[in-house]
């Protein structure tokens, strides 16, 4: 909460910092998220010989009925899609640059970005929005923004890795079993993970595989 009153003074001075936007998306994700465990409904889809079985989570609406702004600087996952928006808005799609290291956007209070800590920024967007997006009950635009995760130029090990777990997620929630299963294939999971340290190695595994079953 300290934090969140913090950025949103910050974003209101310096709305052209990426960094700010992400990190406010950020704290309305540790606020919404990480309570106790939700509860979850069983949900079946098709008939007969094509019927799938669908844990979902109980949330609320894809979006608010209440008619309130999300513009509203507040603690929630819609204010978080929003900071998304506008981050990966301030991160232009581009061709890199001969020197990686040269600063190339403008980014004050901080230090000016350059294209290595671009590719960074704009792909923890992306990962994040496509968990947001999941989370407010729209698989549709976080498969997109998965996808687009998947395209970018310069893409670590880990976010790629969770780009292919949500991006299944999302396709399960649409019906598209063969299209998710593609995403949690072990050997290309594995050739990511490898890589990566050994908790973060887990965490990845576990997901993949509880998508796996599902």
């Amino acid at each position: 909460d300290g934090a969140f009153e913090c950025l949103v003074e910050a974003a209101r001075h310096y709305p052209n910092n990426p960094r700010i936007w992400l990190h406010l998306a950020e704290c309305c994700v540790k606020k919404c998220c990480s309570d106790e465990a939700q509860q979850y409904t069983v949900k079946k889809l098709g008939s007969g010989p094509h019927t799938r079985i669908l844990l979902a989570k109980e949330n609320k609406e894809k979006y608010s009925p209440t008619g309130e702004s999300f513009a509203i600087p507040s603690l929630s996952l819609e204010f978080a899609a929003l900071c998304l928006r506008n981050a990966e808005t301030l991160l232009p799609n581009q061709e890199p640059p001969p020197d990686v290291t040269t600063p190339i956007i403008q980014a004050p209070p901080g230090p000016p970005i350059n294209w290595i800590q671009r590719c960074e920024i704009k792909n923890s967007t992306y990962v994040l929005q496509s968990y947001v997006l999941l989370n407010l009950q729209d698989p549709l635009a976080a498969l997109l923004s998965a996808n687009e995760l998947l395209m970018q130029p310069d893409v670590s090990s880990s976010h790629k890795a969770w780009a292919h777990i949500y991006a299944a997620e999302a396709l399960i929630h649409l019906d598209r079993i063969t299209d998710a299963v593609e995403h949690l294939h072990p050997p290309m999971i594995h050739d990511l993970v490898s890589v990566l340290p050994y908790q973060m190695r887990d965490m990845i595994a576990v997901s993949v595989w509880a998508k796996a079953a599902v």
